[in-house]
């Protein structure tokens, strides 16, 4: 397809989607206003019932007419204005109720027919405030009103679920031609940008670029099949290299959502640990542990299903569609951690699994001895997650032969772990002597922390220490968002109880509902500023770039353009040309280190 074309497709296009969400905007600014009028007239209807049901006809016949007002009123001072001057014009000879609806007030009033042109021109005063009722109802008495109101409630919803079918089945037929023409602008991008870096002459071109140590000669093979056999490819010399080595994360497919919440933060450096695979396994532990709720779990889990459906069925490709199954993909896998620690905690919809006599296989957080062993799990929490993240620390440092980071981060480590020891000793009466050993590796780790910094070393060693104490007490927050949900849930639940039948279920429904929102969004945000801030600045330095292959959308593939892939979703995320193999046993990610660069012809 040709971008050209793609550009009168959705230009015209575009002209049809913004005219069906115009005629959507409009019927729904129509039925929003059409259903406050019912709910303020609704009101009025039983303040007279004996001639609200009246029809215009009935009305007639009786010599009556009635109308009904919306005031702008919200002091409530033009009610009495009105009914003031209506005495004056008329006398006794009327009618008059009022309600009130928010700031505004709705009103009723019976008057002779004869007398209802003085009656209207008084609603024209300067004083008095009206909201126009709908020109179609302006005449009609009040059951007309609401009879025909209501009716056009229900037509409105009838086109309103209308016009989104047709956005629906515009998307459905337009969604092909929308695929080919990005496939297409992608693929002419990625050859303008080629040609950006490239060295041209008449006869040749030079272009450098990295590709995957282990796809040389997949590249190689590919250029002979395309017919490009006197191209060569050769490793760039050590001076021409462009730029720092990329770094593309690979691995078990079930870790790629959490790929790209390692990639919000920031890229794994060249030679660095991927944390991707732990962010996989700790992320979805630490939101069960804050949720902890069966119910809440399972429903946690049922709505990253739905989303996962939902990106699925809609066809919804790129970015959006990523994020959305992405997003069900960690929330599938945290709300079944949360079920397990619901059984753990012997929690259903916060005390009531308790109530049901739902065991714990643990401890009740709700109970008033949960407290101390909830605190105490959070800290030795925090303390593992901590001691993981300086261990591989470590790890990199001594594999970079660093030895700055590996006297700072060892030292740290040893202080942490010998101050543990130690403490664990003198709370297990042990002997003086193994307190005193225990002590021995965090005085060595203190000193050796301390000797980076140089002459004020005495001074940032013991506070660098302190930080780490900080990052290991800030897991703290586990217990806090946990016991706030289940609080939250125990409430919920005594108001239940306590409330008569119909309210106590309404306002128990909310508050869970309330509870469930904020467990799907604040333990999410908890555990991922656990990992940016506490685990990953142990040992991940951030300092490398995503690896963009050229010809990830095709531009090596003299067939692109014709050609779009059928089995890619619309959107920049798109599969490289050469798939990628697994991560290097040692899970490093140091799979893209050769700039196998030069092309000549």
């Amino acid at each position: 397809m040709d971008p050209r074309d793609a550009d009168v497709d959705i230009a015209t296009l575009e002209l049809e989607v913004e005219s069906l969400r115009g005629a959507h905007a409009s019927l729904e600014e129509e039925r929003d206003s059409l259903a406050r009028y019912v709910d303020v007239l609704t009101q009025l209807e039983t303040l007279v019932p004996e001639l609200t049901s009246l029809s215009d006809a009935e009305l007639e016949l009786l010599g009556l007419a009635m109308t009904a007002l919306v005031l702008d009123d919200p002091a409530g001072s033009v009610v009495g204005l009105l009914e003031t001057q209506l005495r004056q014009l008329v006398g006794d000879g009327f009618m008059f109720r009022s309600t009130d609806a928010g700031r505004t007030r709705g009103c009723l009033l019976v008057v002779a027919r004869d007398r209802l042109p003085e009656v209207l021109g008084l609603m024209g005063a300067d004083e008095i405030s009206r909201v126009e009722v709908p020109e179609d109802y302006a005449h009609l008495s009040l059951h007309t009103t609401l009879v025909q109101m209501r009716a056009r409630l229900v037509d409105l919803q009838d086109d309103l679920d209308a016009i989104r079918a047709d956005l629906e089945a515009l998307w459905l037929r337009e969604a092909p031609r929308l695929r080919a023409a990005e496939h297409a602008l992608l693929v002419l991008t990625e050859r303008d940008a080629a040609v950006a870096t490239a060295s041209l002459s008449e006869r040749t071109f030079l272009l450098r670029c990295w590709i995957r140590a282990d796809r040389r000669r997949q590249v190689r093979e590919q250029l002979d099949r395309d017919g490009l056999a006197d191209v060569a490819v050769v490793n760039a010399p050590a001076g021409e290299v462009p730029g720092p080595s990329p770094v593309e994360l690979t691995g078990r497919a079930a870790w790629s959502p959490y790929r790209r919440l390692v990639g919000f933060l920031s890229w794994p450096s060249p030679n660095g640990l991927d944390p991707t695979g732990l962010m996989a396994i700790f992320l979805p532990f630490l939101f069960g542990v804050m949720v902890g709720d069966v119910v809440y779990g399972a429903a946690l889990a049922g709505i990253g299903w739905w989303l996962r459906h939902r990106a699925r069925t809609h066809d919804r490709g790129g970015v959006e569609g990523g994020v959305m199954d992405d997003a069900g993909r960690v929330l599938i896998a945290g709300g079944a951690w949360a079920v397990l620690w619901g059984v753990m905690f012997g929690e259903a919809l916060g005390s009531l699994g308790n109530m049901w006599g739902m065991p714990a296989l643990w401890f009740y957080r709700g109970g008033p001895e949960a407290l101390e062993p909830l605190l105490l799990f959070a800290v030795a929490l925090g303390w593992s997650h901590i001691v993981l993240g300086l261990t591989l620390g470590l790890v990199t440092a001594l594999r970079r032969g660093d030895r700055h980071r590996t006297l700072e981060v060892g030292g740290t480590l040893a202080v942490l772990l010998g101050a543990t020891a130690a403490i664990a000793a003198a709370i297990l009466n042990a002997p003086s002597w193994v307190t005193l050993a225990a002590l021995v590796p965090a005085v060595v780790g203190l000193v050796a922390t301390s000797s980076v910094h140089g002459p004020i070393g005495a001074l940032l060693g013991p506070l660098e220490l302190i930080g780490t104490v900080g990052n290991v007490l800030s897991y703290l927050r586990v217990a806090a968002v946990g016991l706030a949900s289940v609080y939250l849930a125990n409430v919920a639940n005594e108001l239940a109880t306590e409330l008569p039948l119909l309210i106590g279920l309404f306002v128990a429904v909310l508050l869970h509902l309330l509870n469930l929102g904020l467990a799907a969004f604040s333990p999410m945000v908890q555990a991922l500023r656990l990992h940016y801030v506490e685990f990953f600045s142990k040992f991940h330095d951030g300092e490398g770039q995503a690896f963009q292959p050229l010809g990830a959308h095709g531009a090596l593939n003299p067939r692109a353009l014709l050609t779009p892939p059928r089995d890619r979703p619309l959107g920049p995320l798109l599969t490289p040309t050469f798939d990628p193999v697994g991560v290097p046993p040692h899970g490093t990610t140091n799979g893209v280190r050769i700039a196998d660069a030069t092309h000549e012809r």
